[in-house]
């Protein structure tokens, strides 16, 4: 078996656990390994790995404390980023965690219409981020996303207005429109 998925890392609001038995294993600048053991799984009251999720809030707080081991002591900063999470099994109690720092994609959609604007905020994912710019009679939405999901917005970008290469003159009319476009329309 095996866990995998795309998350954003905001960081640990707890601060660090006590102790922390884990090993860490950095492979690159934006990929690390991280071995737990039973004791870590004891730790954190996961019996076995079919009990990882992100909706179980035991494994949250092991990731969470095992992101911020690894910045604190391997230098491996993935707070604020895109983050993909990958669990491998490697004993029926131990398992380890590959963590991958996603890097971000600039998209920018050139929209003639506010409501094109709310049409494809709608559309896309909740893990995409964007600014919302304005010249004039036309919006400029710069989207930030994933690698992966830029062919999906690519595509998408096409029923509602069309992919320009930059917003130049343009005024920033709101830095976090997808959420406060949601939240109004």
């Amino acid at each position: 078996m095996f866990y995998n998925k795309n998350i954003l890392f905001a960081g640990n609001k707890s601060g660090l656990s006590e102790a922390n038995y884990m090993k860490l294993k950095p492979i690159s600048n934006d990929l690390c390994q991280v071995y737990f053991f039973e004791e870590d799984l004891d730790r954190y009251k996961i019996g076995r790995f079919e009990e990882i999720s992100t909706g179980n809030p035991a494994f949250e707080q092991a990731l969470t404390d095992a992101i911020d081991t690894a910045e604190n002591e391997i230098g491996f900063a993935a707070k604020g980023r895109r983050i993909e999470i990958s669990a491998y099994p490697t004993g029926e109690r131990i398992f380890y965690l590959t963590i991958r720092i996603l890097s971000d994609v600039h998209i920018i959609c050139r929209l003639k219409d506010f409501e094109d604007v709310i049409m494809l905020c709608r559309s896309l994912r909740k893990s995409t981020s964007a600014r919302l710019l304005h010249d004039g009679e036309v919006y400029y939405l710069d989207i930030c996303t994933g690698g992966q999901e830029a062919k999906n917005i690519n595509s998408l970008i096409s029923e509602f207005g069309e992919l320009v290469t930059e917003a130049e003159g343009a005024k920033l009319v709101c830095e976090d429109a997808m959420d406060t476009i949601k939240s109004f329309f």
